[in-house]
C-alpha cells in the first residue's frame, strides 16, 4: 500500500492549467507531505502523506519539465533532457532524514520565485522565450 500511494496521488493531481503557481504549489505540497511522512509512525497518515507527495510531485514535474524543454533549441534537446533526467533521478535519493524533517524543499519553494522572477510571470509554455 505504501509503495502504490504516490502513484495514486499523482493520478489524482493531473494539472488542468500550466502556470507557475501550480509548480510552486506542487513543490510546497511535496515538501510538506515529505516532512509529514518522515515524522509519521501511523500507517494511514503515512499513506495519505505519500499520496500527497505523489500529487505534489506530479504538479511540479509536469510544469518544470515543460518549462525546461519547450524553449530549448531542437539541437540541444537531448543534452538538456539528459541533464534534467540526471538531476531529477537523483534528487529524491540524496540527503538524510534530517533534511526531510527540516524541510529543505519548503525553503527552496520560499526562495525560488524571488531568485528567478521571470518564472513567476509564465502562464503557458508559448510565453517562454528561448535564450
Amino acid at each position: 500500500m505504501l509503495r502504490s500511494a504516490p502513484a495514486f496521488g499523482a493520478m489524482a493531481a493531473v494539472a488542468r492549467r500550466f502556470g507557475d503557481p501550480f509548480m510552486y504549489v506542487g513543490f510546497a505540497v511535496f515538501g510538506a507531505a515529505t516532512i509529514a511522512f518522515g515524522c509519521s509512525s501511523n500507517l494511514i497518515l503515512s499513506i495519505a502523506a505519500l499520496m500527497l507527495m505523489g500529487g505534489g510531485k506530479m504538479l511540479s514535474m509536469v510544469v518544470r519539465r515543460t518549462l525546461i524543454m519547450v524553449p530549448t533549441p531542437d539541437g540541444m534537446l537531448g543534452r538538456v533532457g539528459a541533464v534534467d533526467a540526471l538531476f531529477y533521478g537523483t534528487s529524491s535519493q540524496l540527503g538524510a532524514v534530517a533534511a526531510v524533517v527540516i524541510g529543505a524543499m519548503l525553503a527552496a519553494v520560499a526562495l525560488w520565485p524571488w531568485l528567478i522572477p521571470g518564472l513567476r510571470r509564465v502562464d503557458r509554455p508559448d510565453q517562454i522565450r528561448p535564450p
